[in-house]
């Protein structure tokens, strides 16, 4: 008879980088780690685009650390075993999600509806992300004559409709962010006229009846 001894068990894999499997992250440096139990003699591991590889059979110099750097984005599977008393054990599979890269690009656009003193400006906005999909959107109102302040941003939706108190010479940034992090900002330039020049505009015909009603 020729007695074996028990293989491992599948090792716990973690990461400060990475830590759920589920989620996506702008990070494409991942740093992994495990536990290695009493008895471990020897682990093997490697990182690919598969999910179920089994490493081969040589043992690493690591030791229960690795970190990768620059990886492209998608998904990336490390798999490890353990080694004890000669024998291999099961195989771990840990999923990391990379995406670095912001939603695609778009362009928000303006549409400009008056009636009597009332203007309303609506903002309208879409675009897409390819890998960890959008999370939100969010809008901030600049004055271009005071480029150097800073927009306060509001989360919203499209289409986004300024306040009715709004006028002058603004610039319109609508921010994208995907479920990773990533940041795309666009830009929208629009001069909101003032109260009393949309007044006098729709109202243009009612000027000479005015005239005459205040000679009298």
């Amino acid at each position: 008879f020729t007695i074996l001894p028990k293989p491992p068990e599948g090792l716990r894999v973690f990461s400060e980088t990475h830590p759920f499997q589920e989620q996506w992250y702008n990070n494409n440096s991942p740093v992994l780690g495990w536990e290695k139990p009493p008895g471990i003699t020897g682990v093997s591991f490697v990182l690919d685009d598969k999910p179920f590889t089994t490493p081969d059979t040589v043992p690493e110099d690591t030791d229960t650390t690795i970190g990768y750097q620059d990886l492209p984005d998608g998904l990336r599977y490390f798999h490890i075993k353990a080694q004890s008393r000669g024998v291999w054990g099961a195989t771990t599979h840990f999923l990391v999600r990379v995406d670095t890269t912001p939603p695609a690009v778009f362009t928000p656009k303006l549409e400009i509806l008056t009636a009597a003193i009332i203007s309303k400006i609506i903002v309208s906005f879409s675009t897409t992300d390819a890998l960890s999909g959008l999370d939100h959107y969010e809008v901030g109102i600049l004055e271009k004559a005071n480029e150097s302040s800073a927009p306060l941003f509001v989360e919203s939706t499209s289409p986004y409709q300024l306040t009715p108190r709004v006028s002058g010479d603004l610039r319109i940034i609508v921010r994208a962010f995907d479920r990773a992090g990533n940041v795309r900002d666009e830009l929208v330039d629009v001069q909101v006229p003032f109260a009393l020049f949309l007044f006098l505009k729709n109202n243009i015909l009612l000027l000479p009846l005015g005239a005459i009603l205040l000679l009298h």
